[in-house]
């Protein structure tokens, strides 16, 4: 079992866009994608990055794109195995709290009504070994 020696969270961007529809309802269709790698010989990231974006058919009241990085570093990086299965999964479930408090508060902040992301295990989220998600609650 490999162990964190260090964690730092880094906001690479945030960017909310304001449509100004009329108030009603939406069923918002977002997508969250996870990106893992290796910085150095001892760094390694988890980045999570969530989409809420106009499409064709349909028009948003806002477009939203939040991402968020985890930057490892482990007491043993020789375990590329063990190093990738925890990016993929305990790496989303470190990260994902924090991404789904900033969309929250985002909304919030905007005055609008909040957009709440469910409460979801990495494992359910990315189940098909997929970087995508389109888990909507």
């Amino acid at each position: 079992m490999i162990k964190v020696m260090k964690m730092l969270l880094v906001t690479d961007k945030v960017e909310l866009s304001n449509n100004h529809l009329p108030m009603g309802k939406f069923k918002v269709d977002h997508v969250i994608r996870r990106d893992i790698g290796r910085i150095n010989e001892k760094a390694y990231f988890t980045q999570l990055t969530l989409e809420i974006k106009d499409k064709p058919e349909i028009k948003y009241p806002i477009n939203l794109h939040v991402s968020i990085k985890g930057i490892f570093e482990f007491d043993d990086s020789n375990n590329q195995t063990e190093i990738n299965q925890f990016l993929k999964y305990q790496g989303v479930n470190l990260l994902y709290p924090y991404l789904r408090s900033m969309v929250t508060n985002l909304t919030i902040n905007a005055m609008m009504t909040p957009i709440v992301l469910p409460i979801v295990d990495a494992y359910q989220m990315f189940k098909e070994e997929s970087n995508v998600s389109n888990f909507v609650n």
